[in-house]
């Protein structure tokens, strides 16, 4: 039988390109003219995707009917083949299509940690408040509301997501005949809030790094000169240090359990050295004998079970808690980042886009077993040396800043 997918009025797609159809005629037989009928249905696959198909049907001979009886008798065939309409639910919502139809279609191209921040991002932000709605009466000037009203008091990173994924779906939803117009598609963001620019002062640091101990002492402390992404930190290995370098060529991802929690760096440009001051190196040797690793695999800040530690449960439940306790608001792994570039500032901006290993400076690391430029290496040890200076004034009362 043949699933003839027609829209229904005002539902499918087909007011712009219309499934019913009566299709065409044609004379084939080289000795014996005969009239032959074609016509095209359509029908969705496991996928989601649209299928066309091609069917064709011998109607009589040319001698024994004219071309309108032919005509006439393809219609029949067409109207009597097609009683077994697929036709797409005007009454699905839009949470449904983007559970049942969009996900399936897209997810397998994400990485894990993509879909799960889109999927948060999309079920707080608009299934929420338009997941009961049907396809069919999501309502342009409502929709465009929320998302200047999503603009005024969440991050640009959010309303992006929002913006593009809700069109994207609704795109979807179009060319698989379940709406008739993309109600999002000139979409307008609007002002966003002010990012988030958080980087901790000298008094800040000083605070921290005279009151915090062991492993929470040195994780702020490679944070500050390394640089290193969270993800990054977390996935190092003692066998990552190369006498005064890391070897950064993993990182630790969010996923479920039961998958490959390692994968490579954020970029290509992310894979490369970055380099250990002496303080480091020595605050590393220290915390090495603290903790006796079996192997130099074994991970630097590892959990009871031998896997890496869980970055952001180790910031959300412990770190940021015992800072707010020391008086230091907002510690977040990016805030920590962007201190290092901020404290770089005066000592050359290509210095710290090396140590940042920035996607533009990826022609300054080359490959990624060029050693680190010795400027680099004198750059991080001059701020190490103004941090230790700002360290020791501090102890004695002193609020120094870093120059």
């Amino acid at each position: 039988m043949v699933s003839i997918v027609k829209s229904p009025v005002g539902v499918g797609r087909g007011l712009g390109r219309n499934r019913s159809q009566d299709g065409w005629v044609e004379r084939v037989g080289k000795k014996t003219k005969k009239w032959r009928g074609n016509w095209t249905s359509y029908s969705f696959n496991a996928e989601g995707l649209e299928c066309r198909h091609h069917h064709t049907r011998t109607l009589g001979l040319c001698s024994e009917m004219s071309k309108t009886d032919a005509k006439n008798k393809l219609r029949e065939i067409i109207s009597r083949e097609s009683h077994d309409v697929v036709s797409p639910d005007p009454e699905v919502t839009f949470h449904w299509f983007w559970t049942n139809r969009y996900l399936p279609l897209m997810e397998q191209g994400w990485s894990e940690a993509t879909r799960s921040t889109v999927v948060s991002v999309i079920n707080n932000h608009f299934i929420s408040i338009f997941g009961a709605t049907k396809l069919s009466g999501l309502d342009k000037v409502d929709l465009q509301k929320h998302l200047y009203q999503l603009a005024a008091k969440e991050s640009r990173s959010v309303v992006k997501k929002v913006r593009v994924y809700v069109n994207a779906a609704l795109e979807e939803a179009v060319d698989q005949d379940y709406l008739r117009k993309n109600p999002t598609r000139n979409w307008k963001t609007g002002p966003t809030r002010e990012p988030n620019k958080r980087n901790l002062s000298a008094k800040e640091l000083c605070v921290l790094l005279t009151h915090l101990t062991g492993e929470d002492h040195l994780t702020i402390q490679l944070f500050l000169f390394t640089a290193l992404r969270p993800g990054e930190l977390f996935a190092l290995r003692w066998s990552s240090i190369e006498a005064d370098q890391l070897f950064i060529h993993q990182a630790v991802r969010r996923v479920k359990k039961g998958q490959d929690k390692i994968g490579p760096p954020k970029t290509k440009g992310s894979r490369g050295f970055v380099y250990l001051t002496r303080s480091l190196q020595t605050e590393l040797e220290h915390w090495k004998q603290i903790v006796q690793p079996s192997t130099d695999e074994d991970y630097i800040f590892g959990s009871r079970n031998g896997t890496p530690k869980d970055a952001h449960n180790y910031l959300q439940r412990h770190l940021k808690p015992l800072a707010k306790r020391l008086g230091v608001e907002g510690v977040t792994f990016q805030a920590l980042r962007r201190t290092f570039a901020t404290l770089m500032q005066g000592k050359g901006p290509k210095n710290a886009q090396t140590q940042l290993r920035h996607s533009d400076i990826a022609m300054t690391l080359g490959t990624y077993v060029q050693p680190i430029p010795q400027e680099v290496k004198a750059a991080v040890e001059s701020l190490d040396t103004d941090l230790q200076s700002v360290l020791h004034d501090f102890s004695r009362g002193s609020e120094g800043l870093v120059q």
